[in-house]
């Protein structure tokens, strides 16, 4: 009796177990479940015996692996989404250099066309008692070796200009101080006629040019002056700015001194005709 009660007991823990793993297995599937309903006991065992056999070979199974894969596809997809958002950020920067640059081009070829049109003007009339011509132009640079897909204002390495005086064209080196003056100066206002600055000081700029320069210049500053609203300090030794200046200051230096004195025309032209640079 007592041995019967105990292979009782063992059966029950064995149905226990069993059912227990039934139960971590999950539901099995009625197909599976009517495929082997007919299967008598002894063939069903050993078919259970085959099968515990193959899972053996597996070794040690990670149960976090279930848990693991689905944080990790949860990792991936967020990845994956920064990765797409990098992507089209990516396209958007792209394309939004491609419109500044377009800009810039269109900008900075727009402002060479209207100095270069205004220099030429300009200068033709600082130089026109000796028939002065010039231009600006935009020197290509050298493109460098496997160098590709260059385009618009960086084609370009700098601006030169091309001067020429009753009809002779000079190069830079045989340009004497005056006519480089006139050059620059030429470039100034060309500049100043696209985008007009308030406010300008220029300090003996007049040293070089001769009387029919100093004129056409102090005629060019005064048409500046008037036109666009501009105010021009500028210091001379010469009579043809006096002429030409709205209002004249007097500048002396005596015992470590400097002075600032307001005169009239009269008086200006008198003083710079009296230095020794004016005679």
């Amino acid at each position: 009796m007592e041995k019967l009660l105990n292979q009782r007991s063992l059966l029950l823990q064995k149905k226990e177990d069993s059912m227990k793993k039934i139960r971590e297995i999950g539901i099995v599937p009625s197909s599976h479940a009517q495929e082997y309903a007919s299967y008598p006991l002894r063939d069903l065992m050993q078919e259970l015996h085959k099968t515990n056999a193959a899972l053996k070979k597996f070794g040690h199974v990670n149960k976090k692996a279930l848990g693991q894969y689905k944080q990790f596809s949860e990792q991936k997809e967020e990845l994956q989404k920064r990765w797409n958002e990098i992507v089209e950020g990516k396209k958007s920067i792209k394309q939004l250099i491609k419109a500044l640059n377009s800009k810039k081009n269109d900008a900075i070829m727009r402002t060479f066309k209207g100095v270069a049109k205004r220099f030429v003007e300009v200068f033709a009339q600082l130089a026109k008692h000796k028939n002065g011509k010039a231009s600006l132009a935009l020197f290509k640079r050298p493109r460098e070796p496997g160098e590709k897909g260059v385009k618009g204002v960086d084609v370009y390495s700098g601006v030169g200009f091309s001067v020429s005086f009753d009809d002779v064209e000079c190069r830079r080196e045989q340009l004497s101080a005056g006519q480089e003056c006139s050059v620059a100066l030429a470039l100034i206002f060309a500049i100043h006629k696209c985008d007009p600055t308030p406010f300008y000081i220029f300090d003996e700029i007049d040293p070089n040019l001769d009387p029919e320069n100093r004129q056409a210049l102090a005629a060019m500053i005064k048409l500046h002056a008037d036109k666009y609203r501009t105010q021009f300090i500028s210091v001379t030794h010469h009579k043809e700015f006096c002429n030409s200046a709205h209002k004249h200051y007097l500048v002396t230096y005596s015992n470590r001194v400097s002075s600032v004195s307001v005169v009239d025309k009269d008086e200006a032209i008198a003083y710079v005709e009296s230095l020794p640079e004016a005679k």
